[in-house]
Parts: C-alpha cells; sequence; structure tokens
C-alpha cells in the first residue's frame, strides 16, 4: 500500500488545491490558511465601523471569541491536518511490518485503511457537513434573538442583525463550525477504524517491551484529535473571558463548565483507544499463564541440577542456565507489567493540557499572576 494518509485525498484535496490552500503533496500554504479566517475577520471589523464607527469595533475585538475562532481555530484546524497525516502515515505501516497481522488478513486491513479514507474525504461527506452547517445558519437567522450574543451583532440590517452580525452569522462563523465539524467527523471515522482493527485477528506479542504488545505505536492515533480540542478549548475560554469580563460571570461559576470541557476532552480522546482493553487484558492472562508454565518448567530443571550435593561447582561462573533463568525472569516481568489500559499518564496529561492551556487567561482575570505566585512561594516557604 503506498498512501496510508486517512485525512488528505478525494473530494477534500481537490476542494483544498483549487482554493490554493494546499501543494499536491498537501502541505498547507501557511499565507492562503492564515487568509481564510483573516479575511473574514478583517471584513466583520470593517461592518462594525460602518454600523458603529470605532465603539462598534471595540465591541467586536473585546468579544474574543470572535478573534479566537478566526485568527486561531480556524489556521489551526487547516494546518494540523498535514502533521497529523504524517503522524498516521508512520503509525499504521508499522502494524504491517511488525508482523501483528496475519499474511492472508493484511489486504483485508489495508482495505479498511482505503475505506477510513474515502470516508473521511469523500465528496458525499462534504456535501452533508456543508447542509448541517447551512441548517446551523438557517436557525441563527430565525432565532437571531439567541444567535446575536454580543450587542455588536445585533440591529436592523437582516433580521435583527447588523451588517457586522450578519457576516459573521452567515458567512465568518460557518467557516469554524464546518472545520470543527469536519474535523468531529473525521475523528469518529477513526474510533470506528480502531474499532475495527481490534476485531481483526491481531496476533499481539506479549514478550514486546512496550508493554502493550507491540501496539503502543497504535495509540499515537490520539494525536489526530489534538487541534480539535485545543481549538475548541480556546473559543470555550474565550466565551467564558468574555462572560466574566463583562456580564459579572466568576471563576467560580464557570469553573463546573471548565472542568466539563477537560473531562469531556479526555472521553473524547482517549475513549476509543479503550477498544484495545479487552484484547491487552487476555494478552496479560494467557502472558502470565504460559511464561508461569514455562518459568515453573524451567526453574525446577535448573533447581534438580544446581540446588544438590551433586552439582557441578567448578562449571558454575558462566553456565548458560543461569543466564536463561535471567532472560526467562525479565521475560515473565514484562508480561506481568503488560498495560490493560492502553495509554499512560502521560498521554492524559497531553490531551488535559491541550484542554486546559486555553483556559489560563480566564484564571488569570480572576486571580492575577502575581497573587498566585506569591500563594505557591508562600506554600514552598
Amino acid at each position: 500500500m503506498d498512501d496510508w494518509r486517512l485525512l488528505y485525498g478525494g473530494a477534500w484535496a481537490r476542494v483544498r488545491e483549487a482554493l490554493r490552500l494546499s501543494r499536491k503533496n498537501g502541505r498547507p500554504r501557511i499565507a492562503a490558511v492564515i487568509a481564510v479566517g483573516l479575511v473574514p475577520w478583517i471584513v466583520t471589523l470593517a461592518l462594525a465601523y460602518l454600523g458603529g464607527r470605532s465603539v462598534a469595533v471595540r465591541m467586536v475585538l473585546e468579544d474574543l471569541g470572535v478573534s479566537v475562532r478566526l485568527l486561531l481555530a480556524v489556521p489551526i484546524l487547516l494546518i494540523d491536518e498535514y502533521r497529523v497525516d504524517n503522524r498516521i502515515s508512520l503509525i499504521l505501516p508499522a502494524v504491517t511490518a511488525g508482523g501483528f497481522l496475519p499474511a492472508g488478513d493484511r489486504e483485508a486491513w489495508e482495505g479498511q485503511v482505503a475505506g477510513t479514507r474515502r470516508r473521511v474525504t469523500s465528496g458525499a461527506t462534504l456535501l452533508v457537513l456543508t447542509a448541517i452547517v447551512v441548517f446551523l445558519i438557517v436557525s441563527s437567522l430565525a432565532h437571531p434573538a439567541n444567535s446575536a450574543s454580543a450587542e455588536w451583532m445585533r440591529g436592523m440590517a437582516l433580521m435583527g442583525l447588523s451588517w457586522a452580525g450578519a457576516w459573521y452569522t452567515v458567512v465568518a462563523r460557518p467557516i469554524f463550525l464546518f472545520l470543527g465539524l469536519f474535523w468531529l467527523w473525521r475523528w469518529l471515522s477513526i474510533s470506528f477504524f480502531i474499532w475495527r482493527t481490534t476485531r481483526a485477528p491481531l496476533e499481539l506479542q506479549p514478550s514486546h517491551p512496550d508493554r502493550m504488545g507491540g501496539m503502543a505505536i497504535f495509540m499515537w492515533l490520539v494525536t489526530a484529535v489534538m487541534a480539535l480540542i485545543f481549538s475548541a478549548s480556546a473559543v470555550v475560554s474565550a466565551e467564558v473571558y468574555y462572560e466574566m469580563a463583562h456580564h459579572g460571570g466568576t471563576l467560580r461559576s464557570m469553573a463546573p463548565l471548565l472542568i466539563a470541557f477537560v473531562v469531556m476532552a479526555l472521553l473524547v480522546a482517549l475513549g476509543p483507544l479503550l477498544f484495545f482493553a479487552p484484547l491487552l487484558g487476555r494478552l496479560r492472562r494467557r502472558a502470565l499463564y504460559q511464561y508461569g508454565i514455562l518459568a515453573a518448567q524451567h526453574s525446577g530443571q535448573f533447581e534438580k541440577k544446581w540446588f544438590t550435593r551433586q552439582a557441578p561447582r567448578d562449571e558454575l561462573m558462566g553456565a548458560p542456565e543461569i543466564s536463561s533463568l535471567t532472560d526467562l525472569a525479565s521475560a515473565y516481568f514484562v508480561a506481568q507489567s503488560i498495560q490493560t489500559v492502553p495509554f499512560g499518564r502521560g498521554t492524559m496529561l497531553a490531551v488535559a493540557l491541550a484542554a486546559a492551556v486555553p483556559m489560563i487567561p480566564c484564571v488569570l482575570l480572576e486571580i492575577p499572576l502575581q497573587e498566585i505566585v506569591s500563594r505557591i512561594a508562600k506554600f514552598l516557604m
């Protein structure tokens, strides 16, 4: 199989190349990608200025959710695709190269890889996502009081919206919505692929030093959802910041929302990896049983030879039985340490940081950095 990518290809590749967002190999054109969010943001400011002069422009700038969506989240969601696909192109070939699939099942599994890419990048997927975004736009226009969350969005230009609010509702914000839904669909498709992989006749290796039967590299697929988690957290944090700064919200009142988001991010990112838990549990039990029998047989023969009066003491130094006993003990300890939970604290920490780092400004808004540092110093002294 020549192409192991899951995110780039099909109709989506043609769209990106037609819009000059990517080169033929999928590498993003950074300037064009930034322009996708920057141009709608500038138009929003221009329309706000025409409708309310500098006061309206200041209100748009204070509404951090606008800038975060268009200037941060949109470029990240477009750029990170290339990094994730490069990582995937290293992960998936390792499954076949490592001999984890019988020769007769490799073709079927590679067909699942190709099927996942078609499901992610097909024209039908893009049409469905576009239809969902259009539905959300229509719903927003039908209930402008709900969609116009900020004062600068309200007016009499279009169904209770100002021109800036109408542009943001109909054009600017839907760009972020489409990309966010697209990434969510990608992760759902990858999760389905992970589930199907766990149903394949995998030949896991109990003596593999990664303590996951050789599947630790497969767990790197969690990087595919990091951009979505960080971008969504940045938008949520920006909205919370705006609520705290302008509508009297407090960190105490908003903390449950922020904590719930971090927990949800952990579940979304790590949940699909739990499909491997039953396989790893069975692998550990089987390995302990098999290595336990082998160790008992080896230890019995070792003790019969060396724990008797007739033992050849002059051969003790460099005896191969002692070396093999040590090797067998090491293999047994590896089997004993097989993880039944297919991710470690490092993975959990990475996901939690991706969700929590954008929330730092919300904390600093209520608790100044100087106060945080002084409290930490007080505890340490």
